[in-house]
């Protein structure tokens, strides 16, 4: 823990919990109606159900998968900012510190 009590150990939790979630999205949910709509443009079904089907996943489905991939990748961007504004806090707290006690001779 630094001089705040932040647990880095924590944080790198959480952001691979993240990663897992982003790749629970692709490979669970946007690969497999990617494979689903192949299929269908490939032949498997045919007439205007099928294209109403290809259309609302490439529309509504993909744009929601889309956003919630994007959302989370930016929640994991903001919260290594975080970090690095946290810790480049500590860093000038240390120095100043250092500075403060040279001056009086800690």
């Amino acid at each position: 823990m630094d001089m705040f009590g932040m647990d880095s150990g924590g944080i790198e939790s959480a952001l691979g919990g993240l990663g897992g979630i982003l790749n629970t999205i692709t490979n669970e949910i946007e690969q497999p109606i990617k494979s689903m709509v192949q299929q269908v443009l490939g032949g498997i079904w045919k007439g205007k159900g099928a294209d109403a089907f290809v259309d609302m996943i490439n529309n509504q489905v993909m744009g929601g998968v889309s956003k919630a991939q994007t959302h989370v990748g930016n929640y994991r961007l903001h919260i290594n900012s975080s970090v690095e504004l946290m810790n480049g806090g500590d860093m000038k707290g240390a120095q100043v510190t250092g500075s403060l006690e040279d001056s009086f001779n800690f």
